[in-house]
Formats: C-alpha cells, sequence, structure tokens
C-alpha cells in the first residue's frame, strides 16, 4: 500500500520512455493569474471566475528528486504532515494505479466549521516532460457516512503538476478551488483558503528537508530506476528540448540549443539557477523574461564576446524575440553587429 502510488514506479513513467520530440512551445504557459506574493522561495497566485471564491495556484522548486516528491505525494496516510488542518487520510479505493479514491477530514480555525471529503484522484503522465499530473476533486459517494461531526465538502478541485527540474530539484505547481458551502462570507474564505495553500506550500518543503521521514519514505527501487533515466542521454536530451520549447518558437534552434554544450552543462548543474528559471517561467512572466534571458547569455558566451557585450543583446527585446524565432547564429551576429555600429 505505502508504494502504490500516483507514479506507479517511475519505470512505468519513463524507463520504457519514446523518444518522439513534442515541443511544448505556449503550450505549457500559465499566466492568467495575478501574483500574491512571493515568500520564503514560494510564488502565491489567485484569479477570479464567476464566483466570489478565488482560485489559488502555488508555485516552489523543492531541493529534492522527483522520485521522493513522488513518495510524499502517495503517502495519503501521513497527508497531516503536509496538508494545511488536516486530521486524518486513508485510501478507501484503488482503481488502478494511477486511479485511487480517499477520505480526508479538515479542521480549520473558525470560524469554518470541521470538514470531511471523498476525493477521486488521477494521475496523467506527460512522458517528454518528466512531469505528472494530479488532478483530485471531491465525490458524491457513501464509501463514509456523514456524520454530524463534519459538514461533508462538496465542491474541491486540486491540481498538481511536479516535474524533473534537475536529480536533486522537483518543481511543483499546486492549484486549488475551494467553496466550503459556508456561511461565512467571501473574503473570509477565500483568506483561509489562500492560508491553506501557502501552509500546503511551506509544509512541502519542510516536509522534504526532513532526512529522517525522507530516509523511512524512500524505495530502492524507485531510486535505482530514476538512476537509470538520469542516465539515458536520449530521455535527458529530450527533455531539455521541451524545456527549451517553452520559450523559443523554433523547432531548429530547439534543437541547435540543445545540442551546445554550455547549455547542457547549465542545464544539469544543481549549483546554479537555470534550470529553476526554466520550470519557473511559464508560471510567471517575470521570470519567463529571466528564463530567456538566461538561454541567450550561456549561448552567447560560445561567441567572443564581453560580458557587457553580451548583456546589451540579452536587454535588447528585439534580439531575444529573434533569439525566439529566428536563425541564431546569422540573427545574433547582425544583432551584433548592429549594436557595435549604434
Amino acid at each position: 500500500m505505502k508504494y502504490f502510488f500516483v507514479i506507479h514506479r517511475l519505470k512505468k513513467i519513463l524507463l520504457y520512455f519514446i523518444p518522439v520530440l513534442s515541443y511544448s512551445l505556449s503550450g505549457f504557459t500559465d499566466y492568467n493569474w495575478e501574483k500574491t506574493k512571493k515568500k520564503n522561495g514560494i510564488l502565491t497566485f489567485h484569479k477570479s471566475d464567476n464566483t466570489r471564491i478565488l482560485q489559488l495556484k502555488g508555485v516552489i522548486v523543492i531541493d529534492t528528486s522527483i522520485d521522493i516528491v513522488g513518495g510524499i505525494f502517495r503517502d495519503i496516510p501521513r497527508h497531516q504532515k503536509w496538508i494545511g488542518f488536516c486530521k486524518q487520510a486513508k485510501i478507501l479505493k484503488i482503481v488502478d494505479n494511477q486511479h485511487y479514491i480517499f477520505y480526508e477530514t479538515l479542521e480549520p480555525p473558525w470560524p469554518v466549521s470541521k470538514k470531511d471529503m471523498i476525493m477521486d484522484s488521477i494521475a496523467t503522465y506527460y512522458n517528454t516532460e518528466l512531469m505528472v499530473s494530479i488532478a483530485s476533486n471531491t465525490i458524491t459517494s457513501q464509501l463514509v457516512s456523514e456524520t454530524n461531526e463534519f459538514d461533508r465538502m462538496k465542491e474541491m478541485e486540486v491540481n498538481i503538476n511536479f516535474e524533473y527540474v534537475t536529480a536533486n530539484k522537483t518543481g511543483i505547481s499546486y492549484k486549488l478551488k475551494i467553496n466550503p458551502d459556508s456561511d461565512a462570507p467571501p473574503f473570509i474564505i477565500n483568506f483561509f483558503n489562500k492560508m491553506y495553500l501557502f501552509d500546503n506550500m511551506q509544509n512541502l518543503k519542510r516536509l522534504s528537508d526532513d532526512k529522517i521521514y525522507i530516509q523511512n519514505l524512500a524505495n530502492k527501487e524507485d531510486t535505482e530506476t530514476l538512476k537509470k533515466i538520469l542516465n539515458n542521454p536520449t530521455v535527458l536530451k529530450t527533455t531539455l528540448q521541451n524545456r527549451l520549447g517553452r520559450y523559443i518558437q523554433s523547432t531548429d534552434n530547439i534543437k541547435h540549443l540543445s545540442n551546445d554544450s554550455l547549455i547542457i552543462k547549465n542545464w544539469q548543474n544543481n549549483e546554479n539557477q537555470f534550470a529553476e528559471l526554466l520550470f519557473l517561467g511559464i508560471h510567471d512572466p517575470q521570470y519567463q523574461r529571466k528564463a530567456l534571458e538566461s538561454i541567450m547569455s550561456i549561448y552567447l558566451k560560445k561567441f567572443s564576446l564581453t560580458e557587457e557585450e553580451i548583456n546589451k543583446l540579452v536587454n535588447s527585446p528585439k534580439v531575444i524575440e529573434k533569439f525566439k524565432q529566428g536563425n541564431i547564429e546569422k540573427e545574433i551576429t547582425e544583432s551584433f553587429i548592429k549594436t557595435q555600429n549604434k
């Protein structure tokens, strides 16, 4: 039971990976949100729909490998270690290795009443992104009878995406909408929902640093499978191409950049922020710009340019746009000449 999880062994996702290029381009960008705050490495966002209850999103990169993050999410009986206000969680039914139903109780502070819910959770794999998406929604079910102690939650949607950033880093996007069907005014509900989301993100970060918990959680087979995946150059190259495809529009340019030794070296380097920017940039336009500048700065180092010259090119919106769309070598050379002549 402990190791059933959503990822269902990383080998299921990636060991039999078919190296077909599938560049994301703008398909994974998610900018239609208003940033709420940035604190402790956590970005939070919100947006409104036709109701007065906000949709929320949290984004974080944690210093833990993707197999360990998967272990945290699959450890449902210990959800209270990171799910805010959670007092109990248990698996009710395993439909298959990607689909399960679980029960959870929440005890938020006043004025929100105690809640319980039955969640239906399904995982989707994006093999060429080294990413897993988990969609969970409340359902009506008699697997657990309603009681007077808890108000049964009827409307809760959770979407969690987590993806490989580097061998020791994982990016997590956590989307949430909760309508507790409460008499409390919407601003109170939104306040507690924001607190719930931020606490969850912060607890995930804290839990990933808990060496004892992680040691007990670790699964040798998953760890060995991940090592095999990361030693497969075809998998890594295709993943890099898809990461670059979130920013670069030219397929030829993506292929060209993914073969550049400096780009590859920086992407696989756990000590710098290049790979993190490639993840954060799909959620925040400010980081998108930084990611593009970082890709371009790294690439330009192969030319005989000074740091000042590189900065001039990187800080030019026109050059950045050409870098995304045109022939890289030709555009960079022409842009450099124009810059020098000014």
